[in-house]
């Protein structure tokens, strides 16, 4: 696809633990056909979105999501302080940073996490964005460690929303293509409508640019699914995410105004 000059197109990719897997079919479906000016990511969807925006294909990026590295094993402890979380984060801090050492942006980058003082949903963008930051992203209260960037606790990039289509926009996008991966009826949805209501105040909406949401026709699988690396499930839904972007393409061609190749 050749997108017109004048637009600035964005991949949005959003948060919801394994079901990521999803994304990278997603991608699969999408790479040889467009390039992404801006890539954001909440959670899950920032780490999927830092690989994708340092120019990983995506028979890389599935790869990465078949190998049993992802399945970081959750350690339960104590937590202490409280906000480091009952869940040991070492392991998952270690396959972060090396994530964020392997890939270098190529296009623009941004990601959301959440400000814990007030709940307020904040958009980082590149260069300023560390392993930390990708961390921070997808720190899921209580069963995550909370963590600080420059002096300031900040939480999942999600918790006001699993698809920040909204910090894409705050970043200039013109049009974008959103990945959805949360079950649309669980237990979230009430909290995060009420983290939603009780931040809107702080959140300054910017005008609303067209975009495309990619998601499954159903639930991936249950909520407990998003927080266990299985292969067989995983390949799954990395096939899921393929056939339903390839369902749209057509779309997803006259929504970013582009010229066939």
């Amino acid at each position: 696809m050749k997108v017109v000059a004048d637009r600035k197109t964005a991949l949005v990719l959003g948060g919801g633990g394994m079901f990521g897997a999803y994304e990278a079919g997603v991608w699969r479906a999408l790479a040889r056909h467009w390039k992404p000016d801006l890539v954001v990511g909440a959670s899950i969807g920032a780490v999927n979105g830092w690989v994708i925006a340092g120019g990983c294909g995506p028979e890389e990026l599935a790869d990465v999501w078949l190998n049993p590295q992802m399945a970081v094993r959750h350690r339960l402890r104590f937590p202490w302080p409280p906000l480091d979380g009952v869940v040991d984060s070492r392991e998952l801090e270690a396959f972060l940073q090396a994530i964020h050492r392997r890939y270098t942006p190529r296009a623009e980058f941004a990601l959301t996490a959440t400000r814990l003082r007030g709940l307020r949903p904040c958009v980082f963008r590149t260069p300023e964005i560390t392993w930390r930051h990708l961390a921070a992203s997808c720190a899921v209260p209580v069963l995550l460690k909370q963590y600080e960037l420059d002096g300031i606790r900040y939480s999942d990039g999600g918790l006001q929303g699993a698809v920040p289509v909204w910090a894409a926009e705050a970043c200039g996008a013109t049009h974008i293509v959103a990945v959805n991966i949360m079950p649309r009826n669980t237990w979230l949805r009430p909290v995060q409508a009420l983290l939603c209501w009780t931040g809107s105040r702080q959140r300054q909406t910017p005008v609303p640019a067209p975009y495309l949401l990619i998601e499954h026709a159903g639930p991936l699988g249950p909520l407990s699914d998003s927080f266990r690396w299985q292969r067989e499930k995983i390949g799954r839904w990395i096939e899921w995410g393929r056939q339903d972007t390839e369902a749209v393409l057509e779309q997803i061609t006259r929504l970013l105004a582009v010229e066939p190749r």
